[in-house]
C-alpha cells in the first residue's frame, strides 16, 4: 500500500494530516485497539499488514528494534520514503516501529498502545489499566483498553447464525475461553474445572454453547471435548483453528443470552462488557511456572496500592529499573477484573450474572488530543 497525505479541516483552518502506518499483527485484541484509535483520529491511515517467521507466530523474540522477524513479504512492503507516524500494538509490532524509527533517522514517530519496553524508543504509550505504568511524560494512561464492539459485525454474524443457534434451549449461556498466560495457568485440568463450574453455575438450565480461541490450545480443546455431554442441545463446543471456516463467536455476542468468560482474555470480557448481557468471570488460577511465580513475587516489592488512584502504582524503585532498563513495568489483569466488579458490568462464576449496559468511558478525546500534539496536527 502506498503513503500518501491529506488534507483536513479542523476549526475552519485547513492542516495537513501525518502519513500514518499502522503495524496490523493478527491478533485479535490488538488489532481491535489500533482500529479503534485509527477511528477515532479520523485521518487516512495505511495498514501495513505484518507476517511473522514460523518460530516467531508465538515465541517472542528478543526486544529490539529489527525486521529480522518479520517473513519477506512483510519486509519487503516496508520501505522509504518513511511515514510521520506509526501506530502499534504488541511486542513483534513495536520492535518494528523502532526499526521504522531508526531507519527514518528518528523523523517517525510511534504511538505504541501498551507497555513501553525501551522508554526512549517510543514517541507516546498509551495504557489501559491493566498495565501499571506511571503517570508521566510521553505516557497516557486509560481505564479500559481500546476495544470497541462492532455492534455492525456482531448483527451481521447473528443473522448468519440464528438458523443453528435459535432453535438451542434457552437460556443459551456462551462460554468463551482463552488460555494460559502469565500469571494465570489454563491446562487440561482447568478446563475441566471450568465445565464443571458452568455446570453448577446454570443448573443445567437450557444449553452451554463452549467457544475456544487462539491461545486454548490443543490439549485444553480435546480435554473440553471429552468433558462436555454429548447431547449438543445441552452442551455444545467450537474448537477455534486457524483455517476455521465459520466461527460462532460474533453470533453468540448478539444470540446469547448470557455469558462466561475466562479472565485472561482481555478481547473477551471487554466486547462482551459492552454486549451489555448478564456476564461472569472465570478467573483461571494462578501458574507454578517460574515466570508466573516471578511476576507476583515481584510486584509486591516493586508497586504499591494507591487508594486515590485505586490501582497499583509503580514504586520510585521500579522506576529507576526502568530506565536503565533493568525491568519493564508488570500486567495486572486483576485490574480489569476488579472494573467490572466495581462497575456491575460482571459477577465471578459461581455468584450469579451481572450485567451493566452503559458504554465503557473509553477516554478516547484525551488520547486523540495527545496523538495531535505529537505530530502536531492541530494547529494550521
Amino acid at each position: 500500500m502506498g503513503v500518501f497525505r491529506s488534507s483536513l479541516s479542523k476549526r475552519g483552518v485547513q492542516i495537513e494530516a501525518p502519513t500514518t502506518w499502522l503495524l496490523r499483527a493478527g491478533k485479535a485484541g490488538d488489532d481491535s485497539q489500533a482500529r479503534r484509535l485509527v477511528e477515532a483520529l479520523g485521518w487516512p491511515v495505511t495498514v501495513k499488514q505484518l507476517s511473522f517467521k514460523s518460530r516467531y507466530e508465538y515465541g517472542k523474540p528478543w526486544f529490539r528494534a529489527s525486521f529480522s522477524h518479520l517473513q519477506e513479504e512483510a519486509r519487503s512492503d516496508l520501505r522509504s520514503p518513511w511515514p510521520d507516524l506509526v501506530i502499534a500494538v504488541g511486542r513483534r509490532p513495536a520492535m518494528v516501529a523502532m526499526e521504522i524509527k531508526r531507519r527514518s533517522q528518528g523523523r517517525s514517530k510511534i504511538v505504541l498502545i501498551g507497555r513501553p519496553r525501551h522508554r526512549r524508543a517510543f514517541d507516546l504509550a498509551v495504557a489501559p489499566a491493566h498495565l501499571l505504568v506511571p503517570e508521566q511524560h510521553g505516557i497516557c494512561r486509560v481505564p479500559w483498553p481500546l476495544i470497541r464492539l462492532s455492534r455492525e459485525r456482531v448483527a451481521r454474524s447473528s443473522e448468519q447464525w440464528s438458523s443453528q443457534i435459535d432453535d438451542l434451549p434457552r437460556p443459551l449461556t456462551a462460554v468463551l475461553v482463552g488460555g494460559a498466560t502469565v500469571p494465570y495457568a489454563f491446562g487440561p485440568g482447568q478446563a475441566r474445572e471450568l465445565v464443571t463450574r458452568v455446570r453448577e453455575a446454570t443448573g443445567g438450565e437450557g444449553c452451554a454453547y463452549f467457544c475456544t480461541s487462539r491461545r486454548t490450545g490443543a490439549r485444553v480443546t480435546a480435554e473440553l471435548q471429552s468433558c462436555l455431554s454429548a447431547d449438543a442441545s445441552a452442551e455444545r463446543l467450537f474448537a477455534w483453528t486457524a483455517d476455521a471456516a465459520a466461527n460462532p463467536y460474533l453470533g453468540l455476542l448478539g444470540l446469547a443470552d448470557r455469558f462466561v468468560v475466562t479472565g485472561d482474555s482481555l478481547s473477551m470480557m471487554l466486547e462482551v462488557a459492552q454486549v451489555g448481557k448478564p456476564l461472569a468471570l472465570h478467573v483461571p488460577p494462578l501458574g507454578l511456572r517460574p515466570r508466573s511465580l516471578l511476576a507476583r513475587c515481584s510486584k509486591r516489592f516493586l508497586y504499591r496500592f494507591d487508594p486515590t488512584t485505586q490501582r497499583l502504582e509503580p514504586r520510585g524503585l521500579t522506576n529507576a529499573l526502568f530506565r536503565v532498563g533493568l525491568i519493564n513495568y508488570a500486567r495486572d489483569l486483576g485490574a480489569i477484573h476488579h472494573g467490572l466488579l466495581r462497575s456491575g458490568r460482571a459477577a465471578l462464576l459461581g455468584e450469579g450474572f451481572s450485567s451493566r449496559p452503559e458504554p465503557l468511558d473509553l477516554e478516547l478525546e484525551r488520547v486523540v488530543q495527545r496523538v495531535n500534539e505529537l505530530v502536531g496536527a492541530c494547529g494550521p
